[in-house]
């Protein structure tokens, strides 16, 4: 009798807790349910709209560093703090129709790659467009010469994050390549390439245009109009557009490499990729009413 009491009773006491269980599941996962749509839209990225921002550029002007009236903040220093805040890098140095860096060349690390972003507040989704501009110095081959696309980036005291666009400039080879990577803010921290062309389709040469776009959480890069790369990743969500340079060795110099105009905007799909010439968009944007 005691036994059947126990089972009974056992029995009883599973049907309870199992009931609970269910009901604290249930009332459990509704909560979730209503909590996680706040979660969600609290950590999914803060894309800004398009401001209707263009900024086009042939570098008018000498100067050292690039302000275009005060339309430029660079990487790195100088004894104005609001046009070069010294975010761990170099700054840009222009002549009439170039732009180039103005690193060491020395062994890094560190990394100080000479860099400008546009000025101002920039949608999110972000175009780009460099035209390269090199000497044809053989040496370039022996350095590792790079020109730059910036894309989403915040320069600060000791501080540069940015999507960033690399390309080596040179003759193609086995040892061309583009890259997609991010530096994330502090110096020396950034994260390796997302992806990267390596070859000779790779190469960037005199009269190469790239492009550069970043559309949402994808980036893409095209050489002469034809997609070379591309990534995704959704870490920044804005900033401002720019260009830079990377320069190790010193075979060559700074001023053997460059860009000799720039253009940027973050309007979709009003401009359009070009091929290898001085950069078509830029007439277009000075044919536009103002």
């Amino acid at each position: 009798m005691k036994r059947s009491f126990r089972i009974v009773a056992l029995a009883v006491f599973l049907l309870v807790l199992g009931s609970g269980v269910v009901w604290w599941r249930a009332r459990h996962h509704r909560r979730l349910e209503a909590i996680l749509p706040r979660l969600f839209q609290f950590s999914a990225p803060q894309y800004i709209p398009s401001l209707n921002r263009t900024y086009a550029t042939n570098f008018p002007s000498t100067e050292n560093a690039i302000s275009e009236n005060h339309n430029w903040v660079n990487g790195g220093a100088c004894d104005d703090p609001l046009l070069c805040p010294g975010g761990n890098g170099s700054n840009i140095q222009t002549i009439h129709g170039l732009a180039f860096g103005t690193q060491t060349g020395a062994l890094a690390p560190p990394y100080t790659d000479s860099g400008a972003l546009v000025t101002g507040t920039w949608g999110s989704d972000q175009f780009v467009q460099i035209v390269v501009w090199w000497d044809g110095t053989p040496e370039t081959s022996s350095d590792y010469d790079e020109v730059e696309i910036r894309l989403r980036g915040t320069f600060g005291k000791n501080w540069s994050r940015t999507y960033n666009i690399n390309c080596r400039v040179g003759p193609p080879s086995p040892n061309s390549y583009i890259q997609v990577g991010r530096s994330n803010g502090p110096p020396d921290n950034f994260t390796p390439p997302f992806v990267e062309l390596l070859g000779p389709s790779a190469a960037c040469q005199n009269g190469d245009v790239i492009t550069g776009t970043a559309v949402g959480n994808i980036i893409t890069a095209y050489i002469n109009g034809r997609k070379a790369i591309q990534a995704k990743d959704s870490v920044i969500s804005s900033g401002s557009p720019g260009f830079g340079f990377f320069h190790q060795g010193r075979r060559t110099q700074n001023s053997d490499f460059g860009v000799s105009s720039f253009i940027a905007s973050d309007l979709f799909p009003r401009l359009t990729v070009q091929g290898p010439t001085e950069n078509p968009a830029l007439a277009a944007v000075r044919e536009q009413p103002k």
